[in-house]
């Protein structure tokens, strides 16, 4: 869907941060069709029972907001449901609605 609106759907896009450590590999970055200007960042949150994860989860999303990305607004963060399947329509139209695009959602 995300494609089918024209716009560029990169997974793991190495993205630099402003704390000059290593880059981050975000899940999904989306970028705009006009510029191909970073415009969303979509990172799946999936294992939150096992601590590793959840403490290098944190780890990431200070590094993320340290850098200046806010959540909701170029930051989204992606939840399965109770089977694991994740929402794409969903997160389609988050990204028609912050991009105003019309068909990214149908």
């Amino acid at each position: 869907m995300v494609k089918a609106a024209g716009l560029a759907l990169i997974y793991e896009l190495p993205l630099p941060m402003k704390d000059y450590g290593p880059p981050l590999y975000p899940d999904a970055t989306v970028l705009s069709p006009i510029d191909m200007k970073k415009e969303i960042i979509i990172e799946y949150v999936g294992r939150l029972d096992l601590l590793d994860y959840t403490g290098n989860f944190a780890q990431k999303v200070s590094r993320y907001l340290d850098s200046g990305y806010k959540p909701g607004v170029d930051l989204f963060f992606v939840y399965s449901d109770d089977d694991g399947n994740i929402d794409s329509v969903q997160i389609s139209k988050v990204i028609a609605d912050i991009l105003g695009i019309r068909n990214c959602a149908s």
